[in-house]
């Protein structure tokens, strides 16, 4: 049951500059004056701040999750306490496949019946990588949440970035290493946001600046997959995506519905475990 893993990994996996900070519990850099704006548009959009508030988030529905020429649909159960825990268990009628980690612990699993198989040793650093990543888009996506456990640097897209030479700055009032972009050819409803270990994901708005896709490079053919965060609802005062579907090029490959989303419910550290 543990070659399943491979699959498992594949879907989860794949996939000097001014520090500014946006809010408390955000790590975030901008390289450029439109990028700070698109990411504080978009954190307005969605409840401003009401999303430094969020410490724990808890999300329950159903599943769709492709499985060879199949899918899955499942019971979904998602627990995140930030910065650095996160629990998914998707339930089906005859096997629980459970996905996350504590920290640096990888909490990934499946369940069929009483037989329960964990990930080979040598994929356990690619499949926390992964989920490491998952959780991280996840949260961009849903909230503009971006945590300590991954910081992120943000750049616009288009525009012919230049850095400015600090005699100049000295001579005009310019702030030292500061960048100027083209605004002129820079793209309003979209920025990239890259991280460690190669992060790198397009993070598109709609004209309301609210978060609707996340576009990056997975897989073994580095296809272009998508992340939709869709059917917006006010929850604790953010406005909470209650549809969330991945697909990599045509290929539905992961689809969340949620019935129940909670923000700041009783979450501990004891609730993150296989």
């Amino acid at each position: 049951m543990w070659q399943r893993f491979a699959g498992f990994c594949a879907v989860a996996c794949v996939g000097s500059l001014a520090a500014l900070s946006s809010a408390p519990q955000d790590a975030t850099q901008f390289r450029d004056p439109a990028a700070e704006d698109f990411f504080r548009y978009s954190r307005m959009a969605l409840g401003g701040g009401a999303v430094n508030k969020i410490k724990t988030l808890r999300l329950q529905g159903r599943s769709k999750t492709s499985a060879g020429d199949g899918m899955i649909d499942a019971d979904v159960d998602i627990k995140i306490l930030l910065p650095d825990h996160y629990l998914r268990v998707d339930a089906a009628p005859t096997s629980q496949r459970i996905s996350g980690f504590a920290g640096k612990t990888l909490l990934s699993a499946i369940r069929e019946g009483e037989a329960v198989a964990y990930p080979p040793d040598q994929l356990k650093a690619p499949i926390l990588k992964a989920e490491r990543f998952r959780l991280a888009r996840l949260l961009l996506g849903s909230t503009t949440y971006v945590s300590s456990e991954m910081s992120m640097r943000f750049q616009s897209i288009g525009g012919a970035l230049e850095m400015t030479d600090p005699r100049v700055g000295a001579r005009n009032g310019t702030p030292t290493n500061a960048a100027s972009v083209d605004l002129s050819h820079v793209d309003p409803l979209a920025i990239m946001a890259l991280a460690e270990d190669g992060f790198a994901t397009r993070w598109v708005v709609d004209s309301a600046h609210l978060p609707v896709r996340l576009m990056y490079e997975g897989g073994s053919d580095r296809a272009t997959w998508t992340m939709t965060f869709a059917d917006r609802r006010p929850t604790g005062g953010v406005l909470m995506p209650y549809r969330v579907t991945t697909v990599s090029g045509e290929k539905l490959v992961d689809e969340l519905f949620f019935d129940r989303i909670a923000i700041n419910p009783e979450i501990g550290k004891g609730d993150f475990k296989r």
